[in-house]
């Protein structure tokens, strides 16, 4: 038996005058040229031969390859100042037909030590996304990667790096990650002279604020004022002493009144209590 049989699929010329052998014609397909995620429809078409008629044949093939998966990774601050929350973003897309959306973990990396996992939540058909937030970048800049272990339709992937820079900087009362301690603090705004125009204060002894960052040192900024007194000051939970925020007139605003330098890089907890007097006010934080 002589001949060839063309092969075609979904409509598309695959293999033309394969040679029959002993009755059978062979179609090698490289992996991912036609033949993506999905269900197709091969055509096997014989050109008669020796008085024998033209005939074909179709078959339904379903294709078990992934679809290719396209990681990258995003932030929502850069640069960001040392412990405030920065939000990472992993989208994961997925590259075949018909439409296969990926699913999973995906894991997030800080200079190639892991940082986070968080599960990929659909954004559009075949694409996804995964957030997670931190405030543990130490000063400097940071190799940010993501991996996605892939699923059954999509193949694993890794995005390339983003540059994440994490640096010093002065922050306002209302910080997120500055923690208010106590029952007596109030917010007051659209003061005159305070750093963006507001501060926090209390009038309860015993009231206190902290702070957690990555650097090596900073300042705790406030007025001082005829009503104010004295605050202890705590680095990392030890005790440095106490420093006065008395002035001779009312409202010196934006006094530093403590600063700290020369701390080994790394993470370090800044904490001021009130002691006595009427007031105690923080207006700003300083991160070096």
């Amino acid at each position: 038996m002589g001949g060839a049989v063309t092969f075609t699929v979904n409509g598309y010329s695959l293999c033309n005058d394969q040679p029959l052998s002993n009755g059978v014609a062979t179609c090698t397909e490289a992996p991912n040229n036609y033949l993506s995620v999905g269900v197709h429809t091969i055509v096997a078409s014989y050109v008669g031969s020796r008085g024998l008629p033209s005939s074909s044949v179709a078959a339904t093939l379903t294709q078990a390859t992934q679809a290719q998966a396209n990681v990258s990774v995003s932030s929502s601050a850069n640069p960001v100042i040392s412990g405030q929350p920065v939000t990472l973003t992993t989208t994961v897309a997925a590259y075949g037909s018909p439409v296969t959306t990926p699913t999973g973990p995906v894991t997030f990396y800080s200079d190639g030590k892991p940082l986070a996992s968080a599960l990929l939540a659909t954004t559009s058909p075949g694409n996804a996304q995964a957030s997670v937030s931190t405030t543990a970048l130490p000063l400097g800049t940071h190799a940010i990667t993501a991996t996605y272990q892939g699923d059954g339709s999509v193949t694993s992937g890794a995005s390339s790096a983003l540059s994440q820079v994490a640096q010093g900087g002065e922050l306002n009362d209302t910080a997120p990650g500055i923690i208010y301690s106590g029952s007596g603090w109030r917010y007051y705004a659209g003061r005159a002279g305070d750093y963006q125009g507001d501060v926090h204060a209390t009038t309860r002894n015993g009231d206190s604020f902290t702070y957690t960052f990555y650097g090596t040192g900073g300042a705790y900024i406030a007025e001082k004022d005829r009503n104010e007194g004295h605050v202890g000051i705590y680095i990392d939970g030890a005790y440095k002493g106490t420093v006065n925020c008395w002035a001779p007139a009312y409202n010196v605003p934006q006094q530093v009144i403590y600063r700290v330098s020369g701390l080994p890089p790394g993470r370090h907890t800044f904490k001021a209590v009130k002691l006595d007097s009427a007031w105690m006010l923080l207006d700003a934080l300083k991160i070096q």
